[in-house]
């Protein structure tokens, strides 16, 4: 990367690049909006997408980041253009995240931001000091009541013929009134279930208790007591 002189920057176009994680997964990124580093750079942002979406989902709020800072949107393993490379847990995808931010040779920390199963990743990142500040939308830590949920359907989501009709009535009940109806077919059509990577994401749930649950989520937050990462 050639840096710009002080006070300039690139209005960059989005460009996809692949980085590999340390066992192998490639991992897609998208960097749009300034580039250069200017003298107060403000921090980039990483957006992190939710289960079976991609990074296209954060294009309507990409676009008007873009205008002030770096944005940089990935595709979690398992998703998008990414490796379909299991493991899909926590800590392994934070581990891409962190490749993404080493691989972008940004100026400074940058600022993540998840949605969904994207806010638990970067809850599992932010205690590691890479990021400038953590953002979990639409994400609680507080698992026992969804593996509740996921124990009742379990079994329709390991068949099948089943799977995507357990799926599909899944994310019709998290739309809300407020969504329009083009950024809901939008969606729609970018989503991928696919059900190994489905099943990987959510395989913690599935096999532990809900003490061993909290264990890992505690053991992934721990690092924040050290840290001066805002969350």
């Amino acid at each position: 990367m050639s840096p710009n002189p002080p006070g300039q920057f690139d209005q960059a176009p989005d460009r996809a690049e692949i980085v590999q994680a340390p066992d192998g997964a490639e991992i897609v990124w998208f960097s749009s909006g300034p580039t250069g580093r200017a003298i107060t750079p403000a921090p980039a942002v990483i957006l992190v997408h939710g289960i079976t979406e991609n990074a296209a989902s954060w294009l309507p709020v990409a676009e008007r980041l873009a205008i002030t800072n770096q944005v940089i949107r990935m595709d979690l393993r398992g998703h998008g253009q990414s490796s379909m490379t299991p493991p899909y847990d926590l800590a392994t995808m934070a581990g891409d995240v962190a490749s993404v931010i080493s691989d972008a040779e940004l100026v400074r920390p940058p600022h993540v931001i998840g949605h969904s199963l994207g806010g638990a990743v970067v809850s599992a990142l932010g205690g590691s000091g890479l990021a400038h500040s953590v953002v979990s939308v639409d994400q609680s830590l507080r698992l026992a009541g969804f593996k509740d949920q996921l124990s009742q359907v379990e079994a329709h989501l390991r068949s099948v013929e089943a799977f995507p009709k357990v799926m599909a009535g899944m994310f019709e009940a998290m739309y809300g009134p407020a969504l329009a109806a083009g950024e809901r077919q939008r969606l729609d059509e970018l989503r991928r279930a696919d059900q190994a990577v489905v099943l990987g994401v959510w395989e913690l749930l599935f096999t532990m208790g809900e003490a061993e649950i909290n264990q890992v989520i505690d053991d992934a937050l721990a690092p924040y007591a050290q840290s001066q990462t805002p969350y």
